[in-house]
């Protein structure tokens, strides 16, 4: 069952809260035990020991601080999204994608996505616009992903059937983009379409399509879209460079020659890949069975390739939990001073993206306990 909070913000609730909390921990928990079967602690900690803090440091401390780069990145490839929506600077973007990577890091179901989306709305921009935004740039990253796979598989060890499947599927995915814009280009024809599907579906399959043709017209405007492709460069750039950064901190054999570039591109696209599974907060499991197996291609022993996953899930987890904990305090500490202004309102209408319900802004902000009647 899902609510309205204050000023329309969604809340779930506790039945569908508890059950998201017991699948994400399960494949957690299954990925985890994936990774440390027949890894002797006692190995675990002694290449954990390995580690020399003096060399480390500086390493770990670039690594942290490609996590951080990656959301300014993230933030300057958003505004072209947002910008036909309203004039948002790419520092408050920034900040944004922070305070959602923190929220994802601690709150199942990608509740960072749905705390960006209402953050915007005291910029000015409607949810469900924000949300539209969202979606086509998680479609961006899972083509991005797609691509990086491919150029990963050059330099595995993998069979001829499984190179063409992934050099294939990016192509496909292009062309399914393509063929989904061309289909929600007449809102009519999305419409009739939408209608034959249950009345409980259709509203809410309505709303995504419109939110996501939306944000697919922002993304291809012109000369935009070579923009999108420079930053979404920046974005991956950023976490290859975290990845090395981990590895050679680590002391991964090879990580310094030319090997260690195979090897980044490896654990950085398992990796890209694990993080859009459902999993525990944090994405604890399947990030360090992914950087396991990744290194696995490279004969890293497996020890080894696990003290790299818990040093690197480190260096991404820490800083930006920390950083968007302190970053959305601040955002409490303003106390949305939008609320308690209501002549800075305007008289528009927001759709919430999950609720689906239209909201009088202006109304809300003059009596915010209206949205708890709702």
């Amino acid at each position: 069952m899902t609510s309205s909070g204050p000023a329309g913000a969604p809340t779930v609730g506790s039945s569908g809260t508890r059950a998201t909390w017991a699948i994400g921990l399960t494949i957690s928990a299954f990925f985890l035990w994936l990774a440390v079967r027949g890894t002797a602690w006692r190995d675990l900690a002694l290449a954990l020991g390995d580690l020399e803090p003096i060399a480390a440091g500086p390493l770990l401390a670039a690594a942290a601080t490609f996590s951080i780069l990656h959301l300014g990145a993230r933030g300057a490839r958003w505004r072209l999204l947002v910008a036909p929506l309203g004039d948002v600077s790419t520092r408050r973007l920034a900040v944004v994608q922070w305070i959602g990577a923190a929220l994802d890091n601690v709150l199942p179901a990608r509740a960072g996505d749905v705390a960006r989306a209402a953050l915007l709305r005291r910029d000015g921009i409607a949810g469900s616009a924000a949300f539209g935004t969202i979606i086509v740039e998680r479609a961006i990253d899972v083509l991005a992903t797609q691509l990086l796979l491919a150029a990963a598989l050059f330099v595995l060890p993998v069979p001829r059937w499984l190179l063409a499947l992934g050099v294939a599927t990016p192509a496909i995915s292009i062309l399914g983009l393509l063929t989904i814009a061309w289909l929600l280009r007449d809102r009519r024809r999305l419409r009739r379409w939408l209608k034959r599907l249950p009345q409980r579906l259709h509203a809410a399959a309505e709303r995504i399509g419109e939110a996501f043709l939306n944000g697919l017209q922002a993304a291809w405007r012109p000369g935009v879209t070579p923009a999108i492709v420079g930053w979404s460069l920046a974005v991956h750039a950023c976490n290859l460079l975290a990845s090395w950064a981990a590895l050679a901190a680590c002391g991964v054999e090879g990580s310094l020659s030319a090997l260690g570039a195979a090897m980044t591109l490896a654990v950085t696209t398992y990796v890209a890949f694990a993080v859009m599974l459902p999993a525990a907060p944090g994405q604890l499991g399947t990030l360090h069975f992914a950087c396991v197996t990744a290194l696995a291609h490279f004969l890293v022993p497996t020890p080894q390739a696990l003290a790299f996953a818990l040093v690197y899930h480190a260096t991404q987890y820490l800083p930006v939990t920390a950083g968007g904990a302190f970053l959305l305090w601040r955002e409490v500490q303003s106390g949305f001073a939008w609320r308690r202004d209501p002549g800075a309102a305007t008289q528009r209408e927001a759709v919430d993206p999950i609720v689906g319900e239209t909201v009088d802004e202006a109304v809300l902000l003059q009596d915010p306990s209206r949205s708890d009647a709702r």
